[in-house]
């Protein structure tokens, strides 16, 4: 086994086996994002990768943080008006890994093209949720990409396991005002609090969902994601059952 200090969450769930190839995952994102270096050693990469895995990352509360002055730089506004913004989104996360020529669409073009990468921010895949299923919403008549469920059930129990997967977020920074009403909440804790807390940029009503680093939920959460629901008033209800997110591994 691993020794203590080096033995992450993802080892003690799983075994040593899981904990190996969740790093050949990191190691293979983090040597993928350095192909941008590629020709001269001090060439500074252009864009982030398309997809990031979150797993991937030592630190992905510092990844928000980055997109916060990236943006403030780009837009030339201070970062106190800035509210970090996460959308679900409906694509897969396979969509985006896949060739350009997949990526443009399905069998006869009856999908829709994938973007290559978003013009700011970034995609970000990997979270799951623990204690609610996600619900995707299909047809051009819809305005969001799903919303909250209630979880996979068996023999007519809910389960206690973890629910669905999330699709590929959208991850960036927003200026407030172009925020829809309703979604730009006060900050109580001032500006220290705009990287723990990320609005859902469309119109409608949302439930607060804590994003922690693993499984284990353990300290305090990276993020503070406002997720879909179906209607406003249950928010309150996914808040009191405790549903939370989390990177998986």
């Amino acid at each position: 086994g691993l020794p203590a200090a080096h033995a992450p969450p993802v080892a003690r769930a799983g075994g040593l086996a899981h904990w190996q190839a969740a790093l050949v995952r990191q190691l293979e994102q983090l040597l993928g994002w350095f192909a941008v270096f590629a020709g001269s050693p001090r060439r500074a990469p252009t864009h982030l990768p398309r997809l990031l895995w979150l797993g991937g990352l030592v630190n992905p509360r510092a990844l928000v943080a980055a997109l916060h002055r990236h943006a403030a730089k780009e837009l030339g506004c201070p970062l106190a008006d800035l509210a970090t913004v996460a959308r679900v989104t409906a694509i897969r996360p396979a969509q985006l890994l896949a060739p350009p020529a997949l990526r443009a669409g399905g069998a006869g073009g009856a999908t829709d093209a994938v973007p290559d990468a978003p013009d700011a921010g970034v995609f970000v895949h990997g979270l799951r949720l623990a204690g609610a299923g996600w619900r995707a919403v299909a047809g051009e008549g819809s305005a969001r990409a799903g919303h909250l469920c209630d979880p996979p059930t068996a023999d007519g129990h809910r389960a206690a396991a973890d629910g669905a997967e999330l699709p590929v977020l959208w991850l960036g920074a927003l200026p407030r005002g172009q925020l829809p009403a309703g979604s730009n909440e006060a900050d109580e804790a001032g500006a220290d609090a705009l990287l723990l807390r990320a609005c859902d940029a469309s119109a409608g009503a949302t439930a607060s969902v804590p994003l922690y680093a693993s499984a284990e939920r353990a300290g305090v959460p990276l993020l503070e994601l406002r997720l879909p629901v179906r209607r406003r008033r249950d928010g309150a209800e996914w808040l009191r059952r405790g549903v939370a997110a989390y990177i998986a591994l």
